[in-house]
């Protein structure tokens, strides 16, 4: 049995990656490095989802129109505005929410919400001790 958290990362989560990708690359033309450093995910990751090698458990931008506008929406943001690496976080976490809320992930409740449980709170803890340590290390690099 996985929990919801290893199943988000093992079939949604790169599915969430993969139709961000194509969205930044088919509705903002950016080209794979840009994706890349936007996603703080490397190039050949980039390619790989956009070939489809990665993230095809499920097909964010066809499964349910909901999903699609919150992967849009997110991939806009990304694109428009300076999101730190916690806000990406959250973008993401939340549309993963988002699939499993409407259950489209076989085995796991839909009722799970990491987003409205008290563990959401160490969750975003974690979140910005990585974001802190990872800024930090690009202002001394």
């Amino acid at each position: 049995m996985l929990l919801p958290c290893e199943e988000s990362v093992r079939f949604i989560l790169p599915a969430v990656k993969r139709g961000i990708v194509r969205v930044l690359h088919e509705k903002f033309h950016l080209k794979q490095a840009e994706i890349a450093n936007l996603l703080k995910i490397s190039q050949p990751s980039v390619s790989h989802f956009l070939k489809g090698i990665r993230g095809t458990a499920l097909d964010v931008l066809s499964i349910d129109p909901e999903i699609k506008e919150a992967v849009e929406t997110f991939s806009s943001d990304l694109v428009n505005k300076n999101l730190s690496d916690l806000e990406i976080y959250q973008g993401i976490c939340s549309i993963c929410s988002l699939i499993r809320q409407k259950g489209y992930v076989p085995g796991v409740s839909p009722n799970y919400d990491i987003t409205s449980s008290k563990t959401w709170d160490k969750v975003l803890l974690e979140c910005e001790k990585v974001a802190q340590r990872t800024e930090t290390k690009l202002v001394a690099d």
